[in-house]
């Protein structure tokens, strides 16, 4: 078997079922909320909105920020857990048997990026079905929206969907590579997760800034519901996660050499 495929099945494996059933339930009860919230003549857009923080930060409440960082912080949580198993852990095993640091580098990155897609396309489908089910026009009807909008102004939910899911796998990769580097860097248990955390917490208070690491947690920063891919700053933020990344990636390769 080729060694890279070898390396990547060998990682992945650290995720398990009950990862998924824990990331499921975790998704089901935040949506289940959404619906317990949200009034019975609301629409689906309005829905989908405020399941996933699409508006002002200004309009978050102390429940709706933490219903919206708790997907992200069990992501981190999990990758948190990989890192210090698997990546920390096992690196001088593997790098031992296979003695080659760009395949092993390559091989983690690999990972982390097929499990961000994982769990953030399990996020969002399992969400919109679920909250399709109880809801079904797409004509916006939030109040504090329309003013900006237009009244009853339809939304085209496929652009939305695709979006929100493009901005949350470029935003998760770089932080958990970034949270890769800490662990290498600060050799102390939970300080990659902490700093994650307040990298989170500091966009809430930040309002405008749109391009910055973990800015995707409020996505209201963001024009989704307008035509995000008619904005500059839109394209500037993939850019900025992607240059993040690529030096994280280059982080790792050089501590992970220097140290074997």
């Amino acid at each position: 078997m080729n060694p890279f495929k070898t390396l990547f099945i060998f990682n992945i494996r650290h995720f398990k079922v009950r990862h998924i059933l824990a990331a499921l339930f975790l998704f089901v009860m935040l949506t289940a909320l959404t619906i317990k919230t949200m009034a019975s003549h609301s629409s689906l857009t309005d829905a989908v909105v405020y399941h996933f923080g699409i508006f002002s930060a200004t309009h978050y409440g102390y429940l709706l920020i933490i219903k919206l960082l708790m997907p992200h912080l069990i992501f981190m949580y999990f990758v948190e857990k990989y890192v210090t198993g698997n990546v920390i852990g096992n690196s001088a095993y593997l790098l031992l048997r296979i003695r080659n640091l760009k395949m092993w580098v390559l091989s983690h990155i690999t990972v982390l990026l097929t499990v961000t897609i994982l769990y953030y396309s399990l996020y969002n489908v399992t969400s919109w079905l679920i909250i399709r089910c109880f809801f079904h026009t797409n004509k916006l009807t939030l109040s504090f929206l329309n003013e900006e909008l237009g009244q009853g102004k339809p939304i085209n939910l496929i652009p939305l969907f695709f979006s929100v899911l493009m901005l949350q796998i470029f935003g998760a990769v770089a932080l958990s590579l970034l949270q890769t580097v800490i662990h290498f860097l600060i050799k102390a248990p939970n300080i990659a997760y902490i700093t994650i955390c307040i990298l989170f917490l500091i966009n809430v208070s930040v309002g405008h800034v749109n391009i910055w690491l973990g800015s995707f947690f409020t996505l209201g920063k963001y024009p989704l519901l307008t035509g995000p891919f008619s904005e500059s700053t839109f394209y500037l933020f993939f850019l900025v996660q992607l240059a993040v990344s690529t030096l994280c990636s280059f982080v790792i390769y050089w501590k992970i050499r220097r140290l074997y």
